[in-house]
């Protein structure tokens, strides 16, 4: 079953998410959540910038709706890709979802892929 689920009102005891930047080329974060909506309210930090995420799930189920209106879930030991089609309604069944994401800001159409490669690799011209 998959639920739209408004954040939790309580903090603290429902569990955390921590939030690493890498640059302006990825966000990692650390989810840990103990309750069966997501704690708090969770501002993308990536803005309206297209982005390709990549969860790893640790430990419990989470639950969340498509855009095209199907639900899917993610449970322990799987990994999940998208690239935009998940809405930001979250479900822990169980209560408990331990998990790792990746997150990575995907250029928008006629952007080039240049300002990555002076992020790893300094300028082409100096070459």
């Amino acid at each position: 079953m998959c639920y739209d689920s408004p954040p939790s009102d309580e903090k603290g005891s429902d569990g955390n998410i921590a939030i690493w930047f890498y640059r302006d080329l990825a966000m990692f974060n650390l989810i840990d959540i103990r309750s069966q909506t997501i704690p708090g309210f969770v501002e993308d930090p990536v803005g309206p910038t297209r982005e390709l995420k990549i969860n790893y799930c640790a430990e419990g189920r989470c639950e969340l709706k498509l855009k095209n209106g199907e639900c899917t879930y993610l449970t322990a030991g799987e990994i999940s890709v998208d690239a935009g089609q998940t809405l930001n309604t979250y479900y822990y069944p169980s209560g408990f979802y331990n998990g790792y994401e990746i997150v990575i800001p995907i250029p928008n159409e006629g952007t080039s892929l240049t300002f990555m490669d002076e992020k790893f690799f300094g300028s082409r011209s100096a070459l």
